[in-house]
């Protein structure tokens, strides 16, 4: 089961992220490549709990979601130089790349910004939230200097 699956709906109202357009591996892919584009599929989905997990304000199953990503970049790397080294010829690496990888790239992309603006979101409302409880904690400081006593010093009452 991915993270972020078994989430709950949050009370805050929160914009809905941009569609990203999604793209469709035919069959299962096979070749030098075929592990490249596994690992991008695991980054999107990782990627799409991340961002049910951001909106519902599991900020763990968050943490974790980016934890498993941070482990798929080396892998990442490592795929992508088996792959490039299938192309000896420069030209036709970028016609692959263009053809097979662009497009994957360009979705995850999407989905990133797409977290990155529900996270700013859930940011700024938290520091507005914050800003009104300080102001809060003010107002109530200053009602309890206006209403109670100050307690004599120990001074002035041996005198």
């Amino acid at each position: 089961m991915l993270p972020g699956t078994n989430s709950t709906e949050s009370d805050s109202p929160v914009p809905p992220p941009k569609k990203a357009e999604k793209v469709t591996f035919a069959a299962k892919p096979k070749g030098p490549h075929a592990r490249l584009l596994d690992l991008y599929a695991q980054w999107r989905r990782l990627t799409e709990a991340e961002g049910k997990a951001i909106a519902n304000g599991q900020w763990p199953e968050v943490n974790r979601n980016q934890a498993c990503k941070e482990q798929l970049k080396e892998q990442i790397v490592r795929a992508t130089g088996f792959w490039l080294a299938k192309w000896p010829n420069p030209a036709q690496q970028t016609a692959e790349y263009d053809r097979q990888i662009r497009p994957i790239l360009a979705e995850l992309v999407m989905l990133e910004s797409n977290n990155y603006e529900l996270l700013d979101a859930k940011c700024q409302k938290a520091r507005a939230e914050q800003g009104q409880l300080d102001q809060s904690v003010r107002n109530l400081r200053g009602l309890h200097r206006a209403y109670v006593p100050s307690e004599p010093s120990l001074w002035q009452s041996y005198s």
